[in-house]
This record gives structure tokens, sequence and C-alpha cells, in this order.
């Protein structure tokens, strides 16, 4: 796709070409067009100072691409699980223009059963019943909003339902674009 690629991470893995701290990071300003951040921001001790530091390493217009834990359980040093409100405020705070925000597919509760007992197959019949359950409420919360007849109530119930997707999700996808 035109990319050079360039893995940065704190640790020695296969996948890392740079060991650096995101904290601080040994590029110049204006140098790099994208960067993909996966399941990584809960790890950082100041989510904001890394946010601020890509910043300032993006070129004009340039891309973050990230994923950040919400309802996961702690794994291996979180620090900071955010909701899609504290998502979208960490990276507007630092200079960025939100173009996508989503939930993940999967549900904290999903997140948990896996994590208790690392088995795929436990997390699959979860979401067997959970998935159901889940779209029966949005449905239970669409049909009450129907019936409400006070246009503030309406307007007030119509906002809770437009954050359901995020109400119950593992973590946040984010994509946000330098904003010059």
């Amino acid at each position: 796709r035109g990319y050079h690629y360039l893995g940065v991470d704190s640790v020695r893995v296969p996948a890392v070409t740079i060991l650096a701290d995101a904290h601080h990071l040994p590029f110049a300003s204006n140098s790099i067009e994208l960067v993909v951040a996966a399941s990584s921001f809960e790890h950082f001790s100041d989510p904001f100072a890394v946010a601020r530091e890509l910043h300032r390493l993006l070129k004009p217009r340039g891309v973050v691409v990230a994923s950040l834990s919400f309802l996961e359980p702690y794994h291996a040093h979180s620090y900071y699980h955010m909701s899609h409100l504290g998502a979208r405020k960490l990276f507007e705070d630092c200079g960025f223009k939100v173009l996508a925000l989503e939930p993940f597919e999967w549900t904290g509760i999903e997140a948990s059963i896996y994590m208790l007992f690392r088995a795929r197959a436990l997390r699959w019949l979860t979401g067997l019943w959970l998935k159901p359950m889940l779209w029966l409420r949005t449905r239970v919360i669409q049909f009450r909003i129907k019936r409400l007849r006070d246009p503030r109530q309406k307007a007030r119930a119509e906002e809770f339902l437009q954050e359901e997707p995020f109400r119950f999700t593992a973590g946040i996808k984010i994509k946000v674009i330098k904003d010059v």
C-alpha cells in the first residue's frame, strides 16, 4: 500500500524494529503519515502525553488508527481503560479530529470469560446468549421511546439509545486525523 512499516515497542518482540518509549518517540516532527496503535493506549502511563507525541510526529492530515480497552479486565500493566467519551476526549484534547469511533464486536463479559478461562469456545458460547439479550434490550428501549410523549424525555432517551453500542463493549476503535 506504499507504506514503510516500523514496529515500535518498549520490549523486543518479533514485529518490533525500533525499541522506544511511546511517550518520547525517536522520530522527527511531521515525518509520519500513519500510526496504528493496536490495543496499546491502556498500557501507557500517560495516554495524553502519547497522543500529543503522535500529533507531533504526524505529518499534516496524518492519521492514527487505534484500539483502546474499555470493559476488558485488567491485563499486562494496563493503566487506563476508557469509554468512547474518554477516547474522543483524549484525541480531541491533543489536537486530533475524530473520523470514526466504533465499539469492539465483543463485550466486556465475553472478554472476562475469555481471560478467565483462556478458552475461545466459552467466549463464543457466551456470545450465543449475550448477543440476543443485548439485541432484545435495544428493541425494548426503542419500543419505550415510541411511547414517550414529552419531547425532552424522548430526546434524552434517543441519546441514551445512540450510546447503547458502547455500553457493554470490551473496547473502542478510533480513527483520527491531525487537525491542521
